[in-house]
């Protein structure tokens, strides 16, 4: 669910990447036809997506925000990367991977999607303050709401590996 919800909110807000954090994702959808209302329970906030540019530097410091007092794994689109669960807080993240196999390059300006909560640093998210040119966009249930709509009527969504665990 967590990789359906980052790939319809990266496409509603058309960046290069899209995180969100796993508390805004209420529950899963059955097979069969989806319908509003599970649509709804799955994202109940109508949190406002925010798009906003952020160097890959800053999206690396905010995926080892990951591991603070408790562990919370955001869900992501547009990239891919492993983490060693034996490396020092703020240094778990090793590659971060772009579709075409290439590293993120840490001085570059990349665009980001994410909800106007963690856009405020919730959820100890705290990197995400420091993103510029925030633009407020659709809430995030209307992105889901689109993204379902454009897919075949009969589709399957399968977990894609983006976030692994090395050792």
């Amino acid at each position: 669910m967590g990789d359906l919800i980052a790939d319809a909110q990266r496409k509603q807000m058309n960046t290069d990447f899209a995180l969100t954090n796993p508390g805004g994702i209420r529950a899963d959808i059955d097979a069969g036809d989806i319908t509003w209302g599970e649509a709804y329970t799955v994202q109940p906030f109508n949190n406002e997506l925010v798009k906003m540019t952020m160097t890959g530097k800053q999206i690396r410091d905010v995926l080892n925000q990951q591991w603070g007092e408790k562990t919370q794994m955001l869900q992501i689109s547009g990239f891919s990367y492993t983490w060693d669960p034996n490396k020092a807080p703020g240094d778990k993240v090793l590659n971060i991977k772009l579709p075409d196999g290439s590293e993120i390059d840490p001085n570059k300006a990349y665009s980001v999607t994410v909800n106007i909560f963690l856009s405020g640093g919730g959820d100890g998210f705290t990197v995400f303050t420091q993103a510029k040119n925030k633009e407020i966009g659709q809430a995030d249930l209307e992105a889901f709401l689109n993204f379902l709509s454009s897919q075949q009527k009969t589709f399957t969504y399968s977990l894609q590996n983006r976030i692994q665990r090395v050792q």
